[in-house]
């Protein structure tokens, strides 16, 4: 599942040149926004009718229909770079990393229910930040590394891997953590949890495509900059009017948060592609997109953590908050601040070339 979105990234990066890719990150975007809006819909109906179990099954049918529409619909394609490349992969450096970021994220979601003081957290955190360490030694030393260190020398492309990052953290943070709010405090079912998520789907449905096509046009760093406002001012929203009140507000909150997100997505994916030299794109844009989920996870483990750690607290963080559930106006607050982070780092985003 992670391979589909970043090699379709990959593709359309390689593929599309400057003044076009705006456009077709848009349409990749949009794609996945529809998937976000009727997703959660569609598995509280499910769940609610047919058991949890029942969309396992399902998911697994149509990842069968998925497969065999891709094998016939991408056959006999190829690229020069796939056919004339026989060199060695670097499986050393490939499992330093998947090690570094899985007992990383292991380690903060086991810190949520066991706290972040517990042997095991703390043995997956020092076993992950050891991964780190020897993964960076190891891509500066292999001849032919799994991530080229030269990415890491380019600040316009870091900046991008920071707000791609934080962007995630934040936004997939209120995508799990809305619909419990409206589990636990508002009463509802989890159909109805589900819906509140469909106008940040819509949103991001919608908007996509457009956000592609004008970022051709007058350039990324604005609507990245945008974004990433609009999403601090939705999770300000929530942490201060949402939580702990009506669903409809929680359900704007969510609508913002996805109209930041179509303004983010596609445009920073752009920015980031902009800036990379072309034998450095595809490993570049995937470990681009590693960072971005890789932030949705982990935004998803600590507001957890926190939502947790908050739950009898009733002083809250936010100190204009005044309604009942103290915990989640904390937890939305830190996805606030997260917001923050990303902003600073989107001042360093390359200037698109008029």
């Amino acid at each position: 599942m992670a391979a589909i979105p970043v090699l379709s990234v990959v593709a359309v990066s390689k593929v599309f040149t400057e003044g076009q890719r705006g456009m077709a990150l848009g349409m990749v975007a949009g794609c996945i926004g529809i998937g976000t809006a009727f997703g959660p819909v569609f598995g509280g109906v499910v769940g609610q009718s047919w058991g949890w179990p029942a969309l396992f099954w399902i998911t697994f049918i149509l990842s069968l229909v998925i497969a065999v529409g891709s094998f016939y619909a991408l056959s006999g394609i190829t690229t020069a770079s796939a056919a004339g490349d026989t060199g060695s992969f670097d499986w050393a450096g490939g499992a330093l990393l998947v090690l570094a970021v899985g007992l990383f994220l292991l380690g903060i979601t086991q810190g949520e229910s066991s706290g972040f003081a517990s042997s095991t957290v703390l043995g997956c955190l020092a076993g992950s930040l050891i991964s780190a360490i020897g993964f960076v030694w190891r891509i500066r030393a292999a001849s032919r590394p799994f991530v080229p260190p030269v990415l890491f020398k380019n600040r316009h492309y870091v900046h991008a891997l920071i707000v791609a990052f934080m962007s995630a953290f934040a936004y997939f943070a209120i995508l799990v953590y809305v619909p419990l709010l409206n589990l636990e405090v508002h009463g509802l079912t989890p159909g109805e949890a589900g819906l509140t998520l469909l106008p940040g789907g819509a949103a991001v449905a919608l908007l996509s495509p457009w956000v592609g096509r004008i970022s051709d046009r007058i350039g990324t760093k604005p609507l990245v900059m945008a974004g990433v406002i609009a999403m601090g001012g939705s999770a300000l929203f929530l942490s201060t009017f949402a939580s702990g009140a009506s669903p409809v507000l929680s359900a704007l909150g969510v609508m913002g948060a996805g109209i930041a997100f179509a303004l983010i997505n596609s445009p920073v994916t752009n920015s980031a592609a902009g800036v990379l030299q072309k034998d450095t794109i595809g490993a570049g844009m995937g470990f681009f997109q590693g960072a971005l989920y890789l932030g949705a996870g982990t935004g998803a483990s600590l507001v957890g953590a926190l939502l947790h750690a908050r739950s009898d607290a009733e002083v809250p963080l936010n100190p204009v908050y005044a309604l009942h559930a103290v915990n989640y106006s904390d937890a939305f607050l830190s996805v606030a601040a997260a917001a923050c982070i990303a902003l600073i780092a989107s001042v360093g985003l390359k200037k698109d070339a008029k």
